[in-house]
């Protein structure tokens, strides 16, 4: 009996975790593709998490057995008449206001309650099986690792398996659909739900002594539930902040939001599984190392390290502290009697973390410090494993828990000021006296809880926390992103060639993370100089260059706006309309104390706020003699922005003979296949160019390498370019033979078939 019940909290698992992606992948290209409408749909999930034990918890509370099957058999079948899963009749977002009550309204027309039925699947089963007198009815909590499992089958099976092969909705046509297949999958999981219902009910029929007695169970305190809700709250927070952090600071690879999530849940299959063979304190020593080791690399910038190093610091730090309080969730949990009520407390606590993360740290800090402070949180949480069971240290140990961490701060400030950053020759030493000594002290203080926690967030202050404001010029936090414009010094160069005069000019540099959307030089003529991937000698520069004053080029339309850079092709017959998504960003480009290429420009230009795609589709056909496309460059790659029917929007957006170039620049996906792809098939012709040619000038200058693709109807409309070698035909004669995995559709994308090697 238990493999049957643990057969469908596996597939109502399955569906749970399939769903999620699934219905966020409809949003994405609603809201630009943005990475909060990751978080923000992780916040509806969790609510929905809870609405389900909630019902769970109140149905066996107050009805009898065979009420409760009646009653949820006739909720799960209803659900089938909401089904297929579509996002629509919601109308568009809003563009000047916060889209987050928009996304859950629309999430909770779209699937909020198949969603809360399923979810409460996990709580009724295992008080149903608690019922039965099976074999390990006593202790059903094993069904609970049996339902993370099937979470994290499900999780890596629509990345891996559904995405690649099925279109989200199913065509005119017919055939099979992603949203199809989960409907059949949930037809399947009414079946077996149903069916263990009435199993319970005759096992409990024929074995009446079998059921457990809740009643008779002792009722947990608050404290203990707000304990529980406590581990749970930190580590649905830690996940959050993580995924956003390391998403954004660390490595921009498209996908990697299901690494951390894969970890969090893994962490609870093992710990409602075979915590009992995991030692506490092993993981609580590793928790405080991973911790201290994250505080260190904090100090280093981008740069300096490889980015390999701080990811798999910042997954296994993100799996030790959720590891660590899964644990203590699972040696808390009460009697058979209590499960419901110890989800429901389980669930609201997680519930509540990704509300912190989604909806209240936003508002409340312009940075994502809400993962460093859920970090200490975690540490200030761990057990210490020097200390031994019911002992109370005395007065010598509790004043070093203040005296420890004070000291600490005093070494801090005087290490700052006569340890150099940059010491040339004595840099071993000064790594030392900066890094290694603080981290020993802080380690070395890892047997006491108090202390640790003290000392770890001295140190996070000091390496993390503080050098993240330093040089920053201006920080704004939105929806969308966490922007920041900060100065720095470009590299050197020669004013020319016959003269010793050396330049290095000042930036301004406006960046999500370890993205950079745009500089601009602050000195003099230089300011005016098109930077980063719109330098002169760069491919769009190369597009201006060619069609010159070409009546063609008179109305151009940007997505993306960055910091206005291409407004320095500017003149005055020349007209730019950007489409930018983000109020922030219109915001900070519009700014002269941050940047001028706006102001100085001599074109007229104007603003249009909300998803580029959206708001193309409402300007009049053959508007634009060059539509530059130029969203590709973040971690969160706009998939609606690159598919057949958004080029084919394009098109008619142009004049006759008009180009659409698209910035395609980024780390990790070779997008130049999917557009070649997509123009084969629409019979178009596409060039190509990977510009990696970056001279001592144009890197002083502020020049980045690049790879930008132009768009036309026909071989002759490219004709200005058709001689250049730099650009590579992706249509025609002597292009590539088009990839089939790489033709996206609004229905279908697959991120896997165009990674870089």
């Amino acid at each position: 009996m238990r493999w049957i019940f643990s057969a469908a909290l596996l597939l109502s698992a399955v569906l749970l975790f399939t769903l999620q992606p699934m219905v966020a992948k409809m949003l994405l290209p609603i809201l630009g593709g943005a990475p909060a409408v990751w978080n923000t749909c992780m916040v509806f999930f969790q609510v929905g998490l809870l609405a389900g034990y909630v019902y769970a918890h109140l149905l066996c509370g107050r009805l009898r057995p065979r009420a409760q099957v009646a009653l949820h058999a006739a909720l799960v079948l209803l659900c089938l008449a909401a089904l297929p899963v579509a996002v629509s009749g919601r109308g568009a977002p809003p563009v000047d206001a916060n889209p987050v009550p928009w996304v859950l309204g629309t999430l909770a027309a779209a699937c909020g309650l198949p969603f809360v039925v399923v979810a409460a699947t996990s709580p009724l089963l295992q008080r149903w099986f608690a019922t039965t007198g099976a074999a390990g009815s006593r202790d059903p909590h094993f069904l609970y690792a049996a339902s993370n499992l099937g979470s994290l089958g499900g999780l890596l099976a629509y990345p891996l398996l559904l995405e690649p092969a099925l279109p989200i909705a199913a065509p005119a046509s017919g055939g099979m659909s992603q949203s199809r297949l989960w409907t059949i999958g949930y037809a399947a999981f009414a079946a077996a739900v149903i069916g263990c219902g009435a199993l319970a009910l005759f096992r409990r029929g024929r074995d009446a002594g079998a059921a457990e007695a809740p009643a008779a169970d002792p009722a947990p305190s608050p404290w203990q539930v707000a304990r529980w809700m406590l581990l749970a709250f930190v580590p649905s927070s830690l996940l959050l902040g993580s995924t956003q952090f390391i998403t954004a600071e660390v490595a921009a690879i498209p996908l990697l939001w299901a690494v951390p999530l894969s970890l969090y849940l893994l962490t609870y299959v093992v710990a409602f599984g075979r915590g009992d063979r995991v030692s506490v304190a092993w993981v609580s020593w590793t928790l405080a190392a991973l911790a201290t080791a994250a505080a260190v690399l904090a100090t280093f910038g981008p740069d300096e390290l490889p980015w390999s190093l701080p990811l798999a610091v910042h997954l296994l730090l993100l799996t030790a502290a959720a590891l660590l309080c899964h644990l203590m969730l699972a040696r808390l949990r009460p009697a058979a009697g209590r499960l419901t009520g110890f989800y429901l407390a389980i669930a609201a606590g997680g519930a509540l973390g990704g509300v912190f993360n989604a909806l209240v740290a936003p508002v409340l800090f312009r940075d994502v410090l809400e993962y460093p402070l859920m970090l200490l949180v975690a540490c200030a949480l761990r057990p210490a494993p020097g200390a031994a069971a019911g002992s109370r240290p005395g007065w010598p140990r509790r004043a070093l828990d203040a005296v420890v961490p004070v000291a600490l701060a005093a070494y801090l400030v005087l290490a700052g000021r006569f340890a150099p950053r940059y010491p040339g020759p004595h840099e071993a030493l000064a790594l030392v006296l900066r890094i290694g000594l603080p981290a020993a002290l802080v380690l070395a203080a890892a047997g006491r809880r108090l202390r640790f926690a003290l000392a770890f967030a001295v140190l996070l202050g000091f390496s993390w926390i503080g050098p993240r404001e330093a040089g920053v010029l201006r920080r704004e936090r939105s929806f969308f992103a966490v922007h920041r414009v900060a100065a720095h010094e470009g590299t050197p160069f020669k004013f020319d060639e016959s003269s010793s005069l050396t330049v290095r000019l000042t930036f301004h540099g406006l960046q999500h993370g370890s993205t950079r959307h745009g500089v601009q030089a602050v000195e003099g003529i230089y300011r005016k100089v098109p930077t980063a991937y719109y330098h002169r000698t760069g491919p769009i520069g190369q597009v201006f260059a060619a069609w010159g004053d070409s009546p063609l080029l008179d109305e151009v339309g940007v997505v993306g706006l960055g910091c206005g850079t291409l407004a320095a092709y500017g003149s005055p017959r020349r007209r730019f309309t950007m489409h930018e998504i983000d109020p922030a960003v219109v915001r900070i480009a519009t700014d002269p104390a941050l940047f001028t290429y706006l102001k100085d420009t001599t074109s007229p230009w104007s603003t249009v706020l909300g998803d580029g795609r959206r708001t193309l589709e409402q300007a009049p056909d053959g508007t634009y003699g060059l539509l530059v496309l130029d969203a590709f460059t973040s971690d969160a790659v706009p998939v609606h922005l690159l598919t057949r029917e958004a080029v084919a929007t394009y098109l008619r957006k142009l004049r006759p003979g008009g180009l659409v170039a698209l910035n395609l620049t980024n780390g990790y996906l070779d997008l130049g296949k999917v557009v070649g792809a997509i123009a084969s098939d629409l019979g178009l012709a596409a060039l190509l160019e990977v510009d990696d040619d970056v001279d001592a000038r144009a890197e002083g200058e502020g020049k980045d390498p690049s790879v930008w693709a132009i768009v036309a109807r026909s071989r002759a409309d490219l004709e200005p370019l058709a001689s250049d070698s730099r650009w590579k035909p992706l249509t025609g004669e002597g292009a590539p033979p088009p990839h089939p995995s790489a033709l996206w559709t609004d229905q279908y994308s697959n991120l896997f078939s165009v990674l870089s090697p």
